[in-house]
């Protein structure tokens, strides 16, 4: 019983917490901008590629084959480790 009662306390204290921080975000007028002066620009041309290939993102593929081929290599160690206990 006590168990439920201090987690009833926490839960409990995790609420007034989350009340009493919300409380000066409440108060904020939502009329006042965000941006100083006038907003963004937009962009009204999307510039097209001269040729049709991916983009360059700068990621090094083999490096993200590798450590998909490690993980997979170490996942299926540990199954045959865990099967072997049995």
């Amino acid at each position: 019983m006590n168990r439920i009662r201090r987690r009833a306390a926490a839960v409990l204290a995790m609420g007034g917490c989350a009340v009493a921080v919300a409380q000066p975000a409440a108060a904020q007028s939502p009329t006042i901008s965000a941006y100083s002066g006038n907003g963004p620009s937009v962009q009204t041309k999307v510039d097209t590629p001269a040729h049709d290939t991916l983009p360059f993102t700068g990621v090094d593929v083999g490096l993200v084959v590798g450590a998909g081929l490690a993980l997979s290599g170490a996942g299926f160690a540990l199954r045959r480790v865990t099967l072997a206990r049995r």
